[in-house]
């Protein structure tokens, strides 16, 4: 987005007090995005900080609203944030229950993202359930697929079985690689993952660097190879991470 003189006038002015919310948030998003491209400081970052709490309040307002007719107060989401990792199994349930019910997929996401960071097991059927309803090239999904490989879910392993085992043209089932390679048997994981190497060349390495063994190793150090020629230097270094998680995985039993 390009800023006229005219227009950087109007962002770096006051906005005008309007009953909108929605004309407001645009002007809010408009704003962030400008701050985001240029440099601020004094006056400009204050502000900058004033009107990402005022959008941090329209974006999640009905979340935290939410919340409390659950019993579970916040003052504002920053507080959410700060106290994530401390949620009790109960708050974390009523999260997942309302994500799906959020307008905005921004903050489904955020939401979905804050779960992740829990420290607590929990079912992770909400997830997939709404993982299911998205659109096959969603950034949610993604973000889902992410969330659950990172996180202490549990209650999905046939639901996992099945994404890997039958992937579809979206996004988010490639992520999942992860969550198998964690939770599965290894020789299962392993076969589950290996026939994914074309469509999921980030993912398979990275799952098999948790879960392979001396058969993955000489698969990986081969799949390197491959490589080589197609200039995709992220790949190649993501199959060298998990080369050395085996080698020193295998070397601390010998």
């Amino acid at each position: 987005m390009s800023y006229s003189d005219e227009r950087i006038s109007d962002l770096k002015a006051k906005p005008n007090k309007t009953t909108d919310e929605k004309e407001e948030l645009r002007f809010l998003l408009e704003w962030m995005e400008y701050s985001n491209r240029t440099y601020l400081s004094g006056a400009g970052l204050r502000r900058k900080g004033e009107l990402f709490k005022k959008f941090d309040y329209y974006m999640f307002r009905d979340f935290l609203h939410a919340m409390a007719n659950r019993g579970y107060s916040f003052a504002c989401w920053a507080e959410f944030e700060d106290e994530t990792k401390q949620l009790t199994g109960k708050q974390i349930e009523a999260v997942l229950d309302l994500i799906p019910s959020m307008e905005h997929k921004a903050v489904q996401g955020s939401l979905v993202r804050q779960v992740a960071l829990t420290k607590r097991v929990y079912n992770a059927t909400p997830l997939t359930r709404l993982y299911d309803k998205c659109e096959p090239e969603d950034s949610t999904r993604w973000t889902i697929g992410d969330a659950i490989s990172r996180s202490k879910a549990k209650g999905i392993d046939d639901w996992v079985r099945d994404k890997l085992a039958n992937p579809d043209e979206g996004t988010g089932w490639n992520r999942l690689c992860e969550y198998a390679a964690k939770h599965f048997p290894a020789q299962e994981a392993i076969d589950l993952i290996k026939p994914l190497e074309d469509r999921a060349p980030f993912d398979v390495p990275h799952g098999l660097g948790i879960c392979g063994g001396a058969e993955e190793l000489v698969y990986l150090e081969a799949m390197l190879e491959r490589n080589k020629a197609r200039g995709k230097s992220g790949i190649r270094n993501e199959i060298k991470k998990a080369i050395r998680k085996i080698e020193k995985r295998l070397s601390k039993k010998q």
